[in-house]
């Protein structure tokens, strides 16, 4: 069931790869920011992992708490993302992916947006194996410390997410909240 702002997020209660407990929306942030992305070594979706990475900074200065969910094993998320400044979930028989309306598509990874994106990330570390398959689109809530969704924005294709600058512009609409009111009336954001 594909979710929208102003609904309730729902409270989870989550091992992250790493082996740590945690709990989304994330007790003591502002705002946590989910982001449902492939499998670890999709060289798509590290092209924006990369954009997140340079950006950590000033994410966390914002008060936001990234969280990314990849639809591969424990072992392949602890492994390939062993230093990623942010929390990361696995989630291999994407349990939460179905929970939040999160699809997948064979023609979406064909898109030219996510081709270029692809061919970027190639240069950086990608793992071909595909655990969990190569059909996932991408999908991410911003949520209030009060499990308010802010925002939503379900991707279009493999490489349709909003960028650093466009989170921090919602959490910058939303910096009195940790408010109740949501940020935008529909499902999602358009570029």
């Amino acid at each position: 069931m594909k979710r929208k702002a102003g609904d309730i997020f729902p409270n989870l209660t989550l091992t992250t790869s790493q082996g740590k407990p945690l709990t989304v929306p994330v007790p003591g942030a502002c705002f946590t920011h989910v982001q449902f992305r492939r499998w670890t070594g999709c060289p798509i979706c590290n092209t924006h992992i990369g954009s997140l990475r340079r950006n950590a900074d000033r994410i966390a200065s914002a008060g936001i708490q990234e969280v990314l969910f990849f639809h591969s094993s424990q072992e392949d998320v602890k492994s390939f993302h062993q230093d990623l400044p942010f929390d990361a979930v696995a989630d291999p028989g994407r349990r939460y992916y179905r929970e939040l309306g999160v699809e997948q598509s064979w023609a979406y990874a064909m898109h030219p947006r996510a081709l270029w994106a692809a061919f970027r990330g190639m240069g950086s570390r990608f793992n071909l194996a595909m655990t969990g398959g190569p059909t996932g689109l991408p999908a991410e809530f911003l949520i209030a410390a009060d499990g308010l969704i802010k925002a939503v924005k379900y991707g279009r294709h493999a490489y349709d997410q909003w960028s650093v600058e466009e989170v921090l512009e919602l959490a910058k609409k939303g910096a009195s909240v940790c408010s109740s009111e949501p940020l935008m009336d529909g499902a999602t954001m358009r570029r």
